[in-house]
Order: C-alpha cells, then sequence, then structure tokens
C-alpha cells in the first residue's frame, strides 16, 4: 500500500496549521521561534522518512545538478519572483479588500533579523521547497499524467498555506510557485527553487 499521499497530507497540514499558532503571537522572537519550530518539524520528518526507507531523497528533490543549469534556472527563478512578490503583490493588495488574519511583528532586534535572514530563510526555502515543490512532483505525478494540471494543484495549495496574510498572499504565492515547480519537473532537483525562494524572500524581509 502507497502511504506517500498520507504523508504529503501531513507534511502540508504542519504548514496549514502553523500559522494558527501565530494568532495569538505578538512579539518579534515568538514568531521567529513558532515559524523555526514549524520547519524543523517538517524537515524531521521527511529526514524520518529518509532514514527509515520509506522515501527516497529524489522523492523531495534533493538531486544534484549540473553548475551550468543550477545557475540558468536559479537565476531566472530568482528574478521573477524577487519581480512577482514586489509587484504582483503590492497590486493585488491594492486592488483586494483586506482580508488579513493577522500581521506579523515588526523587527525589534537587529541580530534576530540578521539570523532570520540567512539562518531562518535557509529553513524557510529547504522545508518549503523540498514538501511543495519535490515531494508534490514525485507524489502527484503518479496520479496527475497531465503536467500542467499537476502545476497547478500544487501552487493552489502553495497559496493557500499562505492563507494567514489574505487572499492577495495567497495569489501572489501561487503565482510565484509556478516557475520553481516547472524547474522541478524540467530538472528533477529543488536546488535552483531553494536558491529563488530564499533570494525572494532575503529581498522581501529585507526592507
Amino acid at each position: 500500500m502507497n502511504s506517500k499521499p498520507a504523508f504529503l497530507i501531513a507534511l502540508t497540514l504542519i504548514f496549514v496549521l502553523n500559522d494558527f499558532a501565530f494568532i495569538p503571537i505578538k512579539s518579534y522572537a515568538g514568531w521567529l521561534a513558532v515559524d523555526y519550530l514549524s520547519r524543523i518539524l517538517a524537515l524531521a520528518v521527511i529526514f524520518f522518512l529518509i532514514r527509515s526507507k520509506r522515501c527516497a531523497p529524489a522523492d523531495f528533490g534533493f538531486v544534484k545538478i549540473g553548475l551550468r543549469p543550477l545557475i540558468a534556472w536559479a537565476a531566472v527563478l530568482s528574478v521573477t519572483g524577487i519581480l512577482i512578490d514586489r509587484f504582483v503583490w503590492q497590486f493585488l493588495k491594492g486592488a483586494l479588500p483586506p482580508t488579513e488574519v493577522f500581521s506579523f511583528p515588526a523587527a525589534d532586534n537587529n541580530l534576530m533579523k540578521l539570523f532570520d535572514l540567512t539562518v531562518g530563510m535557509v529553513l524557510v526555502s529547504v522545508s518549503e521547497e523540498a514538501i511543495f515543490r519535490g515531494y508534490y512532483a514525485s507524489v502527484l505525478g503518479r496520479y496527475l499524467k497531465n503536467p500542467a494540471v499537476l502545476v497547478a494543484v500544487s501552487c493552489v495549495i502553495f497559496g493557500f498555506i499562505h492563507w494567514s496574510g489574505g487572499l492577495h498572499a495567497i495569489m501572489t504565492a501561487a503565482i510565484w510557485a509556478v516557475l520553481p515547480m516547472i524547474s522541478v519537473l524540467k530538472t528533477g532537483s529543488i536546488l535552483p527553487a531553494v536558491i529563488a525562494h530564499w533570494a525572494t524572500d532575503f529581498v522581501y524581509f529585507l526592507k
């Protein structure tokens, strides 16, 4: 019996439910703690699945690719991602009614912010890309033979895990996720998407 769909649902729920834990938190340090714990939990589950041989590293997109395609895909994804995050986000936020559940606390500690922009963003990028690109591609690819449908489904779900940010956040995340999933389907690796995800978030949170 194939248990991978159940693992996929469980990993997805970590991110869907994660934002509920943010609601009562008002401090920047508290928000980072909850965010990191959820991502470490997701990575721990991935490690367990690989270590127990229930899944292979390739199931999560942990695949080496050549330097040229890595640089090319990472560059295209990074530039596109940053532009989408900068312009599409702002356009949708202005065009749609406010639907945010809460606002993230402003950074009040420079060392914490530096840590978040480096180590924290790596946690974000690796955990989300391994699950929502790598694992979704390998698991859903068994059932959704049309690549366009696979991309669409994975992007909608990735958008939904940003539900607390409001409708504009959901839509922007879904649009942003299109090219990273295409790159994973083309290369089999999440490495370009991880780099682009980190670059996009770094530019966004640097301000």
